[in-house]
């Protein structure tokens, strides 16, 4: 009777071992590899991590264009170019606490930001260095829920010169031709006489304001 006694037991755990082994997930090293949407994380901009499987199935998005997230966990890839400038900011929810992090193309951290506190905006900046794509990840360590946060990577779009036609005279200081517009394009001749050998503009400017 002892003897079929352990013969049972020792089956029964040859058993658990191999049927724990099969259910086990592989993520290879990585500890983010089966993390879903739903998934928080406790992660701070000290040991935050993006694994290859993350990278490769993040969602598309743009720059310049708003990113609405809901849930626990976002994963993003973005275009972008050399000596591009990126400035990420997020508007979190009341009762959401999230951080984002931004990522190179071998899951290098390049910015990161982790203000703590519900409600508590986040925002980082990274000039692009020799990248034709960067990553973001969004997380939280509290539960899900619908509220949703609104997220923007932008860079700066220079605006188009306004054209400015020369009105004559404008030959002297005295009847310089007044230029209204801040950011203006003037197309201006000159006679190559003494007739009309100077052209002279005047723009209003306020302390601090640079002039190009």
């Amino acid at each position: 009777m002892n003897k079929l006694l352990i013969l049972f037991l020792s089956t029964f755990m040859l058993s658990a071992c191999i049927s724990s082994d099969d259910s086990s997930d592989d993520t290879s090293g990585d500890p983010d590899d089966n993390q879903r949407s739903f998934t928080t994380s406790d992660e701070t901009c000290d040991d935050v991590f993006l694994g290859q499987h993350r990278r490769d199935v993040a969602a598309t998005a743009a720059i310049n264009v708003e990113i609405v997230h809901a849930d626990a966990l976002g994963i993003w890839k973005l275009a972008v170019s050399d000596g591009q400038p990126l400035t990420a900011t997020m508007e979190v929810p009341d009762d959401k606490d999230y951080q984002m992090a931004l990522f190179d193309t071998d899951g290098n951290k390049l910015a990161c930001s982790d203000n703590a506190g519900f409600g508590t905006g986040e925002q980082m900046e990274y000039e692009v260095d020799n990248l034709t794509m960067v990553w973001l990840k969004v997380w939280t360590s509290a539960s899900p829920n619908r509220s949703e946060a609104t997220i923007m990577v932008s860079t700066p779009v220079a605006s188009v010169p306004t054209a400015v036609t020369e009105l004559e005279p404008n030959d002297t200081h005295a009847t310089a031709q007044e230029i209204g517009v801040a950011h203006s394009l003037i197309t201006s001749t000159v006679a190559d006489d003494s007739s009309d050998a100077d052209d002279y503009f005047v723009v209003d400017v306020t302390e601090g304001d640079i002039v190009t």
